[in-house]
């Protein structure tokens, strides 16, 4: 499974996966479905955001997950 912390976060979100996947595009959206950020990285800043809830599409070579997390 792919988990994200720390949450909430207020400057910077990891992403832990199982060692069998490659992290491919993160896309973040924030609560309107606006993409408002897109990394490639299991690390990444999101103190450009504003606060409040936003979601992630996480792509991996073994499928697309979803996740929630709270910008404070």
């Amino acid at each position: 499974a792919v988990s994200i912390y720390p949450n909430p976060s207020s400057d910077v979100i990891h992403i832990q996966m199982p060692i069998t996947s490659t992290l491919e595009k993160v896309i973040v959206y924030n609560s309107l479905g606006q993409k408002v950020l897109e990394n490639s990285s299991i690390d990444f800043s999101i103190t450009s955001l504003s606060t409040g809830v936003h979601y992630l599409d996480i792509k991996t070579t073994e499928g697309i997950y979803h996740k929630k997390f709270i910008k404070k």
